[in-house]
């Protein structure tokens, strides 16, 4: 089914159609070196204006994209006037016009072109309760339709030459074709087809709601960068994919076993569950993107990924799998829960009440930081065999007020590599120590204890350090040779030992 439109030129204009000057509030002609006008007037009189009562100008060369327009009567006297109109912008005919002149602010006219169109789109159509089933190119194209509703249908096994869609919303509009607006496409199922379900192409604001997309290793949905304002709503794709560029509004959609990529900017994701999914994020702008109330159940493969431009997300929940990424500085992350991940590579960003449990075993299965850039986590909560591991020589690290539980004998925060770090106002405990050798908190390493420094800055203060026997809670002996002076200061440990460089500030550190 191809649901479309007819376009009618009624007149093209070129650069002797336009003469200097302007037209003020009143309708009268005035002199105006900086404008160009139309020499002659255009009319209402095709038959096509009859029944359809609006009209754009399109394919514009040498020419401004914005122009007034004046309307006349009849009987020539001055009606009204629309200013800043845009070329592609459809434009209503006011009650009693008859005639116009439009107003381009430029000086002249040299190889100016433009083109006086009509077009007329399919308007208030309802498909429903029927079966689009084995076609070659899509089920359903949308090629001009305003207040379009299709609902309630089966579209499958559409194959043979692309797209390859269940439905596509695509005019042609860049190319000279019709806009596409208000597009309802709700409670249909999709399978079976070859490339996509859904395609939103162009045109602006559609809902696609409590549709079942189900083409198994297919695009569910493709929202293209000629698309503006869709809202994506209580949808379940199934082993499909998302693709959104700008100007969508998720909400209360599921995803299993497929993968979502947002590139926004205008992107708003509120609600989705995703199992054995990946969900991607990569911003052409500085928080073009946010996320909130996700969960991420992963039993078998998935991930949280991030990239590009800083992005807020909040109330997240990754069970399994991993998080990561290679984000701009400045995200934002908001309680952040991350359970049961094998190893982590964090993205730079401030997480503010995050909770990071059970993370691998092995020596490799710790939170990885590595990024040049700022990291800050404020009161959060680490339940953890291996801790967190500090290795780019421009990170810049901030833990404070938050709390580590060790579930295993290996480190709670170690630092290798790093620009300057805050170790501050902390709960620290160990259980499961075994060596006096083991510690807690580490600056530097023992295998590159005979090389220069690579930590240049760390304060260590305020936390508190408990362990099971007499063990290292605070360690900087290893931090190499350049002699940087680091601050250890009012920690009270348990047990645990203050390990320091001769050169190190310290002061009021309490032993138990």
């Amino acid at each position: 089914m191809v649901i479309g439109g007819k376009g009618t030129m009624i007149q093209d204009l070129y650069e002797n159609s336009f003469v200097s000057g302007s037209i003020d509030d009143k309708g009268n002609f005035i002199a105006d070196a900086t404008k160009i006008r139309l020499k002659g007037q255009l009319n209402f009189n095709n038959p096509i204006f009859q029944t359809e009562r609006e009209f754009e100008f399109s394919n514009r060369q040498k020419l401004p994209a914005m122009f007034d327009i004046f309307f006349y009567k009849q009987d020539g006297t001055y009606l009204s006037n629309l200013k800043e109109q845009k070329i592609r912008q459809i434009i209503q005919i006011p009650e009693g016009a008859s005639s116009f002149y439009v107003v381009f602010n430029q000086a002249s006219s040299p190889g100016a072109y433009v083109e006086y169109w009509q077009r007329a789109v399919s308007k208030e159509v309802v498909v429903q309760n029927s079966e689009f089933a084995f076609n070659r190119r899509q089920g359903i194209t949308i090629g001009g339709g305003d207040r379009i509703t299709i609902t309630n249908n089966k579209l499958h096994d559409i194959k043979g030459t692309a797209p390859q869609a269940g439905i596509d919303v695509e005019a042609g509009y860049s190319e000279n074709g019709h806009m596409n607006s208000n597009i309802v496409i709700q409670n249909n199922h999709f399978y079976n087809n070859a490339s996509y379900d859904v395609v939103l192409y162009d045109g602006h604001d559609a809902t696609v709601q409590g549709n079942h997309l189900a083409s198994k290793g297919a695009i569910g949905l493709a929202v293209s960068p000629p698309f503006t304002s869709a809202l994506i709503k209580d949808n379940h794709f199934d082993g499909t994919s998302i693709y959104a560029y700008h100007d969508v509004k998720f909400e209360g959609n599921e995803m299993n076993n497929s993968y979502t990529f947002l590139e926004g900017p205008n992107i708003q994701l509120d609600g989705m569950t995703f199992t054995d999914s990946k969900f991607g994020i990569s911003s052409k702008q500085p928080f073009g993107v946010s996320a909130s109330n996700i969960i991420m159940n992963n039993n078998k493969s998935g991930e949280l990924s991030i990239w590009e431009s800083p992005v807020h997300l909040s109330n997240i929940v990754v069970n399994g799998g991993g998080v990561s990424g290679g984000v701009k500085e400045g995200s934002v992350f908001d309680n952040l829960k991350i359970v049961g991940a094998t190893g982590l590579n964090l993205p730079l960003g401030t997480y503010n009440d995050c909770e990071i449990e059970s993370l691998g075993g092995s020596i490799n299965g710790g939170i990885i930081l590595d990024d040049a850039g700022s990291y800050a986590f404020n009161r959060c909560k680490f339940k953890v065999n291996q801790g967190v591991l500090v290795a780019n020589v421009n990170a810049n690290v901030a833990i404070t007020d938050s709390t580590f539980e060790l579930l295993d004998k290996l480190y709670a925060f170690k630092a290798v590599k790093a620009k300057k770090i805050l170790f501050e106002n902390n709960v620290l405990q160990a259980d499961r120590f075994v060596n006096p050798t083991d510690y807690m908190v580490m600056i530097g390493d023992y295998w590159t204890r005979s090389s220069p420094s690579t930590v240049k800055e760390a304060v260590i203060r305020g936390n508190t350090l408990n362990a099971n026997i007499d063990a290292e809670g605070i360690s900087t002996r290893y931090a190499g040779t350049s002699n940087y002076n680091y601050t250890v200061e009012n920690n009270v440990l348990t047990k645990a030992k203050v390990k320091l460089q001769d050169s190190d500030m310290k002061a009021n550190n309490a032993e138990q």
